[in-house]
């Protein structure tokens, strides 16, 4: 296990930034955030998990998991972040 300082803003960061700047891969997330796409791909099944983005999953290719949806959950839990 790891610890990675700042993670649960991470995760936050990262669907604000899907949200405004309509990314729809891992790839284009990791590169926009300057982070490791493994990271990234990790905190997109978190996001998944909790009902805010909606994922296909793709085993092999270079730009990884796809974003096809941002859910309403996702929509609002973006907005409020993005109100700080």
């Amino acid at each position: 296990k790891y610890y990675v300082e700042g993670f649960s803003t991470l995760v936050d960061n990262v669907l604000v930034v899907i949200m405004n700047n309509n990314l729809r891969t891992a790839a284009a997330v990791a590169k926009h955030l300057s982070q490791p796409q493994m990271l990234i791909e990790y905190v997109l099944r978190i996001l998944d998990d909790r009902k805010l983005i909606g994922l296909i999953r793709a085993h092999g290719g270079a730009e990884g998991t796809v974003i096809h949806e941002v859910t309403p959950l996702g929509r609002r839990r973006a907005a409020e972040i993005s109100s700080r």
